[in-house]
């Protein structure tokens, strides 16, 4: 499987998602507009499984552009809140409850452990292969370089929310406090 050129997610649905204001969901409706529309189309999606509907471990699941399950593509993780590919190609995995990045090749196979953050949430990459880490418990985004170091964090007067690249190279991320999206 070749890599999606965009992938996004979500993640939480159901009743915490009638709480949100409606501006703020707008915000996000725009902003993945935006970016997808400046994408190729693909005849892949992936979507994180927080949790299998038995109670056990989360997954990635692979469908086709027509809504077909093709399988699960990577089985038993710890809360995959999101799912990314990094600028080298492989598909990046917050497991919030697993406090570690994993790293996958773009069929599913494990390549290691990326970095290993408190309740990492979301990644996003820059063009130069920096990745930004969400950790919605101390409300930063860790800057990682390519081998997974930590780098820096940025702290937001809100705390940030789920975070994008943009293809104008900009951060962007939803707060969850304040209702707006930075840049």
């Amino acid at each position: 499987m070749k890599p999606p050129r965009y992938l996004t997610h979500f993640s939480r649905v159901g009743s915490a998602v009638a709480a949100i204001p409606a501006r703020f969901i707008a915000c996000i409706a725009v902003l993945c507009l935006v970016m997808c529309s400046t994408a190729p189309l693909r005849a892949e999606i992936l979507v994180t499984q927080l949790s299998s509907s038995t109670g056990g471990n989360g997954n990635i699941l692979h469908y086709d552009d027509s809504g077909n399950f093709l399988g699960v593509l990577i089985p038993n993780l710890q809360v995959p809140e999101s799912a990314e590919f990094g600028t080298d190609g492989k598909l990046y995995v917050p497991e919030f409850s697993g406090n570690r990045v994993l790293r996958f090749l773009a069929d599913g196979t494990p390549d290691g452990v990326f970095c290993s953050p408190p309740g990492p949430a979301a990644i996003a990459f820059d063009a130069a292969g920096m990745a930004y880490v969400y950790l919605p418990s101390f409300g930063v985004i860790h800057r990682f370089d390519s081998d997974g170091t930590l780098q820096g964090a940025l702290v937001f007067p809100y705390g940030p929310g789920y975070t994008r690249m943009g293809p104008d190279g900009y951060l962007y991320t939803a707060s969850w406090v304040g209702n707006n999206v930075s840049a």
